[in-house]
């Protein structure tokens, strides 16, 4: 921005935002307001008008790229914009749907003490004049909260907050499964032994069913453990499959498609050894939690002893709840993730071992010497990270098999442009026919790795003795 611009002062960038954030969001309201008739509608009206803001804002940012795109495309040279992925514009719907939630937070109690709404459908006609007047007031108060709220860049900052938090809201969901899994399993035995304990059985065969019933539930729970684990993978390489490049976690779900625990989901459920061995280890962790915090709930088990109300007794089951999602968290989070990760290496291990052995064995059965091995070919993942560090200006991730060309008039160059690479190009032509600076991403042709111009010396050199 321009530097002459006040400081303090949002952007124009930001006030163009919170317009059109607050304006979509109490003209719906106000299109909707006759059929309000009590506080509960208003309420309904506004969560509808708040989501609402997510496909709007994502909309508005679509056209505002297009109208630059247009306005910045010249006859002679119809490929200096850039190109925005799909995931922008939804990332700024998701912006203006956190921004406005904190804009009214704000600017609610303001409003409510200036101009106050009524929310009787008996009384709107008389107080139609103070409930217009209390949304546009309501309306500009969170505009201003929202310029100033964009200009601290709140939803950047948000990101990188639930990025930093992002291990204990995994190790929470986590916990949540330890929870409910067994919760779940239990709920065929308790019906069964509520059938039994009904019927009149000899006390030694009512021993037994217990028993029994007992071991199909850690059964139970054990194979929902490692179904959860197994078809957890077939979920996310059907994801990983179909996940749009430009959006979050695309690198993150081609990593886990190219494990060995998700590269071997094709054999069948009941062969697949490490979802057992992981839920094996699910169980343990169970056990762990289970025992701590029945230790750490021992006075709150002492307090249930004695004749309580019923609000008392709710919130020390609830103090019981705390207790041990917070002791299974901390322990998920200190000891079960890693060992899950050792579990995961192991079997990587293992099954590099038993390659190795099935060659050797090969190998002296037929005595003779195995050709060179082939050069692998580029990792395509590895390419198309690489091509993505382009796309977003950062340095290059990793190199793939980069060969030397030592003689730089003959060098062929390619160009990334409008999202794919352009060329093979001399430098010259890079120069005359592409216009290139120093910020424009280029690679050899015999690699696969992007780079700014500015980065490479005989480009930067070339570059800088031009006129």
């Amino acid at each position: 921005m321009n530097s002459k611009w006040p400081k303090g002062l949002p952007y124009l960038t930001s006030w163009l935002r919170a317009i059109a954030l607050s304006a979509s969001f109490f003209n719906i309201i106000h299109l909707f307001w006759r059929n309000i008739g009590t506080a509960r509608d208003i309420e309904k009206l506004a969560t509808f008008a708040w989501f609402c803001q997510i496909p709007l804002m994502a909309g508005y940012h679509f056209v505002a790229v297009q109208l630059a795109k247009h306005l910045e495309r010249s006859p002679t040279d119809s490929q200096n914009t850039h190109p925005t992925g799909s995931w922008q514009h939804w990332k700024e719907g998701l912006g203006g749907f956190f921004v406005l939630f904190l804009a009214l937070v704000v600017t609610g109690p303001i409003t409510d003490a200036i101009a106050p709404i009524s929310y009787s459908r008996s009384y709107y006609y008389r107080y139609a004049i103070d409930a217009d007047k209390a949304l546009f007031i309501y309306g500009l108060l969170s505009a201003i909260a929202s310029a100033y709220l964009y200009y601290w860049k709140i939803p950047s900052r948000v990101k990188s907050l639930v990025v930093f938090c992002w291990p204990l809201i995994d190790s929470y969901l986590k916990t949540l499964l330890l929870l409910y899994i067994p919760l779940i399993s239990s709920i065929p035995v308790l019906a069964a032994a509520a059938i039994i304990s009904k019927s009149n059985l000899p006390r030694s065969l009512l021993a037994l069913t217990v028993f029994l019933a007992i071991i199909i539930w850690f059964f139970a729970t054990a194979a929902a453990f490692a179904a959860i684990h197994y078809y957890g993978a077939h979920w996310a390489n059907w994801i990983a499959n179909w996940w749009p490049e430009s959006f979050p976690g695309y690198s993150y779900l081609q990593q886990k498609k190219t494990q060995r625990h998700n590269a071997s989901v094709s054999k069948s459920f009941i062969h697949h050894e490490t979802s057992w061995n992981l839920a094996a280890h699910d169980f343990t962790v169970l056990i762990y939690a289970n025992i701590l915090s029945s230790i750490a709930s021992i006075p709150i088990y002492i307090a249930m002893s004695d004749e309580l109300s019923a609000e008392t007794l709710e919130t020390l089951s609830a103090a019981l709840y705390l207790i041990w999602t917070t002791i299974a968290v901390i322990l998920w989070h200190s000891w079960g993730r890693s060992r899950a990760a050792k579990i995961m290496a192991a079997s990587i291990t293992k099954a590099k071992a038993k390659k190795a052995k099935t060659k050797k064995s090969k190998s002296k059965t037929t005595k003779v010497n195995p050709p060179k091995k082939p050069q692998p070919p580029a990792d395509m993942i590895e390419v198309d990270l690489n091509q993505m560090s382009g796309e977003f200006g950062m340095t290059s991730m990793r190199p793939v098999r980069k060969k030397k060309n030592p003689d730089p008039e003959q060098t062929k160059w390619y160009v990334f442009r409008s999202g794919q690479a352009e060329g093979p190009y001399t430098r010259e032509q890079l120069w005359l026919a592409q216009r290139i600076t120093a910020r424009s991403n280029v690679r050899r042709e015999n690699e696969t790795d992007w780079t700014r111009a500015g980065e490479i010396p005989e480009l930067a050199d070339f570059l800088t003795s031009k006129p």
